[in-house]
């Protein structure tokens, strides 16, 4: 699990972005935020989190679990489930991206029904007659 300093620090890296202060810019937040983050005086809102896993590069389905985890810090079995749910949840969110990258890839409808209408135009062009004199 990341922690909430990770995040941070990624969406910093990632955006060449050199100060807390003009992180917060970034995120869209007051400049004491991200200090009150650092210190876990308070947690990141979910819009907030998701806006820093953006910056980060992070899923943001994880990056809302860990923000979970992190908000129940003091009583382990909350953090366990979340922990677990994490596990059960990331492959799943795995195959969802590569399903969705997919997709992308393949033609849309409009185009495939193009690409059938020339098949059948082409196999209606070519008789037995015309391969075999």
């Amino acid at each position: 699990m990341r922690s909430i300093d990770d995040y941070l620090d990624a969406a910093k890296q990632r955006n060449n972005i050199p100060s807390d202060n003009q992180l917060c810019k970034a995120i869209g937040v007051s400049s004491p935020v991200v200090s009150c983050m650092r210190t876990r005086r308070n947690w990141p809102s979910d819009a907030t989190m998701l806006r820093i896993a953006e910056l980060a590069g992070v899923d943001p389905a994880e990056a809302l679990i860990d923000l979970s985890i992190w908000r129940n810090g003091d009583d382990g079995r909350v953090q366990l489930v979340w922990a677990e749910l994490k596990k059960k949840l990331t492959p799943i969110a795995a195959m969802l991206c590569l399903f969705m990258g997919l997709s992308a890839a393949l033609p849309s409808p409009a185009k495939a029904a193009d690409i059938t209408c020339a098949n059948l135009v082409i196999m209606e062009n070519n008789s037995p007659r015309d391969h075999f004199g």
